[in-house]
C-alpha cells in the first residue's frame, strides 16, 4: 500500500499565456492524468458520501454561519451534475486542518508563505491517495484558504474574493479533477484569457458555476446525469463500484 498528496493552487493573478493544442479531445483534466501516479485508471473517492468539518480556527467569530454556508454552496455546485456523490457538512471543529488525521478540513490561516505557499495564490486543496493492489483512491482531503485577502460569504460580486466560488474550484481538486491548464507546466496546456472554466487556476469575478468542461469531469469520475442537465432531470448513468443512488 503506498500513498501520496495531491496539492491545487488557486491563484489571483491573471493568467496571460495561450493555450497549446494537445492529441486528447477533452478539455479538463484528471488527478489521474498525473504520470507520477504511473496509472492509467481513475483516482476518485470509493464512498458516494465526502463528509467535511470547518475548523474555528483563523474563521471570523461574527459570520461563522455565513462562511459556512457558503462553503456549503460552492460544494454543492457539483451535486448538479452528478447523482453518484455529495459533500456533507458534520460541523464545526476546534482543531487546525492535518494531512492524514481522517478529517477533511476546511480552514482559514495565516502565515501562508512561510508554510511554503505561493504569495499569489489564495487557495491550496491537499488530496490525500492511498494505492492498493495498483488501484489508487481518493481517501481525504484538507483545503486552506489564505486569511490575509478580503473575502465575501455572500452579497453582490466586487472585488472581494468569493467564498462560494473558491470553495466550488478546490472541492473540484477534492473529487479528484486538475487543472485543466497551467502557466509554467511544459507537460500540461497552457491557460489561455478567454478559459472560464470552474477548475482553470485563475480567479475569476463570477459567480460559482460548472462549465461543460467542469461537468465531463466529474462525470468521467462519477458517472451522472446528461451533460447539462439538473440531477433528476434525465435518465442517471451508473458509475463503476458507486452505482446510482438517484434512480
Amino acid at each position: 500500500m503506498k500513498s501520496a498528496l495531491f496539492r491545487g493552487l488557486l491563484v489571483s493573478m491573471a493568467i496571460h499565456t495561450w493555450f497549446v493544442p494537445t492529441a486528447t479531445a477533452r478539455a479538463y483534466r484528471l488527478l489521474s492524468d498525473d504520470p507520477a501516479l504511473g496509472t492509467s485508471g481513475i483516482v476518485r473517492w470509493r464512498e458516494p458520501v465526502i463528509a467535511y468539518a470547518v475548523s474555528r480556527r483563523g474563521l471570523p467569530v461574527l459570520s461563522e454561519s455565513s462562511y459556512r454556508a457558503a462553503v456549503r454552496r460552492g460544494f454543492d455546485v457539483w451535486s448538479g451534475a452528478t447523482c453518484n456523490i455529495a459533500f456533507a457538512e458534520i460541523g464545526l471543529t476546534e482543531a487546525d486542518a492535518a494531512p492524514s488525521d481522517g478529517v477533511n478540513t476546511i480552514q482559514w490561516i495565516d502565515g501562508w508563505s512561510e508554510r511554503g505557499y505561493a504569495a499569489e495564490a489564495i487557495a491550496t486543496t491537499d488530496v490525500e491517495l492511498r494505492e492498493v493492489d495498483g488501484q489508487w483512491s481518493i481517501v481525504g482531503f484538507d483545503i486552506y484558504f489564505q486569511r490575509g485577502p478580503s473575502w465575501a460569504p455572500d452579497g453582490p460580486i466586487d472585488d472581494r474574493l468569493r467564498v462560494e466560488y473558491v470553495a466550488a474550484h478546490e472541492a473540484g481538486h477534492a473529487l479528484g479533477i486538475a487543472h485543466p491548464c497551467e502557466e509554467l507546466d511544459p507537460i500540461v496546456p497552457a491557460c489561455r484569457p478567454s478559459d472560464t472554466g470552474l477548475m482553470y487556476p485563475a480567479y475569476a469575478l463570477r459567480t460559482a458555476e460548472l462549465a461543460r468542461d467542469d461537468r465531463e469531469a466529474v462525470c468521467a469520475l462519477y458517472g451522472c446525469e446528461t451533460v447539462g442537465a439538473a440531477c433528476g432531470t434525465a435518465a442517471c448513468v451508473e458509475a463503476p463500484a458507486l452505482g446510482c443512488p438517484c434512480s
